[in-house]
């Protein structure tokens, strides 16, 4: 698990994703705010973790111990998003400007993904065999934003899943 976890999140992190501030490993316990930098990228920014929510094995060849086994992962990139309602501007705004930055932060994870199945790893160098390439993959879920009266913010959770598989030795 530690492998392909690092692999998805080193290759992430390489992505220079637009807003996307920082990608970590798994949930953070602790963000400092700092990490959001809200101001400089028009009002918005989100951080992401990789949560692996299932496993399992497959043997495709023998012999047991030097034969290969498939290890497909359901992945889930959780993406949480940021954006400070600005208390004046000079530019007349509608109200739902922020949804702009998270639908480009959405799209930069699922072109990062379909870019390179193998996440950087090439055909077997990390071995992830491939990411987001079975069937209905890519699956986005996104929950209702709320806004938060006291700091001014809209928040928003986000899930993309997609499978990642790791070709093993055992």
């Amino acid at each position: 698990m530690t492998t392909i976890r690092a692999a998805i999140t080193n290759y992430l992190r390489g992505q220079n994703i637009a807003g996307l501030n920082k990608v970590y490993q798994a949930m953070p316990a602790y963000i400092d705010p700092s990490v959001w930098n809200l101001s400089a990228q028009g009002g918005y920014g989100a951080i992401a973790y990789v949560h692996l929510t299932e496993s399992h094995e497959t043997r495709i060849a023998v012999p047991r111990v030097t034969g290969q086994k498939l290890v497909p992962y359901l992945v889930a990139i959780v993406v949480e998003f940021k954006y400070a309602v600005p208390a004046t501007t000079t530019v007349e705004l509608n109200g739902d400007e922020w949804v702009t930055g998270l639908d480009g932060i959405l799209e930069g994870l699922k072109a990062a993904i379909r870019a390179d199945p193998h996440l950087g790893t090439g055909d077997l160098g990390a071995d992830v065999w491939e990411a987001g390439e079975s069937k209905q993959d890519l699956i986005l879920r996104s929950q209702l934003p709320t806004r938060d009266e006291d700091n001014g913010e809209i928040l928003v959770w986000n899930v993309l899943e997609c499978q990642v598989s790791e070709n093993i030795t055992a």
